[in-house]
């Protein structure tokens, strides 16, 4: 087996919207070669009960995006219409995890959030308690199925009511096999960095990774936030370094440490 040196593997859900990945531009630019490695595909549901929430904006102080995905379903459940202007007047909250999900909410709803600096959901929740004093009504929360319940407990501590919608699963990528073994020529070339962007990518990949046992003193492990990071301790695998947030500044200086 060959290790392909400055090569970084991106192991995380599909390629965004736009038209250049902002992780592959930023890595290129400092010498790397960046391959993507799609972990994770996504499936809505539950948009019909969605979509009447979000036709009655005025029972709640605002929404919390955690992921992109959760920006799409609304989207999906408003089809050609618009978000209701009463969700972006001045007397709502609303919140994200990350940039990308900030991006994600200006784009595609025509709605600013606060968040973008959050960077996981333990720093949202800190963010949002501090506008405690004008919050007066539950949020809504479209989220995944595997989502955790750190961001609830929280608010929850603290009388903030939160109203989840789980609106859509995680599943595996159905070329996960096709594709590991493209990437790395059959498991003969392996790249020098693995980045993880999620919990799932890393259990969705763990059989592979086995049979890379006697090199994985050689990989180096990168985990996007510190639940990823978690589920790479518990895999067994030895973690390089920790990106705090999403964006392409911490992962590259991660892998830079």
């Amino acid at each position: 087996m060959q290790i392909i040196n400055n090569c970084v593997l991106l192991l995380k859900a599909e390629k965004s919207d736009e038209s250049t990945d902002k992780y592959e531009v930023m890595l290129t630019e400092r010498g790397f070669t960046v391959k993507h490695l799609k972990t994770l595909e996504f499936v809505y549901k539950s948009l019909n009960e969605l979509k009447e929430k979000l036709e009655n904006p005025q029972n709640y102080n605002g929404i919390i995006f955690t992921t992109p995905r959760s920006v799409r379903a609304v989207k999906e459940a408003i089809g050609n219409e618009c978000l209701r202007s009463e969700w972006k007047d001045g007397h709502k909250l609303n919140y994200v995890v990350g940039e990308a999900t900030f991006n994600a909410a200006l784009n595609e709803l025509g709605l600013r959030c606060k968040g973008q600096e959050s960077g996981n959901a333990n720093n949202l929740a800190e963010l949002i308690l501090c506008d405690k004093d004008e919050i007066s009504k539950r949020f809504l929360f479209p989220c995944g199925n595997l989502k955790t319940d750190t961001l609830i407990n929280r608010l929850s501590e603290q009388k903030i009511d939160v109203e989840a919608v789980t609106v859509y699963d995680t599943v595996p990528s159905c070329s996960l096999d096709e594709d590991f073994c493209y990437l790395t020529s059959d498991f003969t070339e392996v790249p020098e960095y693995f980045a993880y962007f999620s919990p799932s990518g890393v259990h969705n990949t763990v059989k592979y990774i086995e049979k890379l046992e006697k090199y994985l003193h050689l990989i180096k492990f990168i985990a996007i936030g510190p639940t990823t990071e978690n589920a790479l301790k518990q895999a067994n695998l030895p973690v390089r370094a920790v990106a705090i947030k999403p964006t392409p500044h911490d992962l590259l200086n991660a892998i830079l440490s």
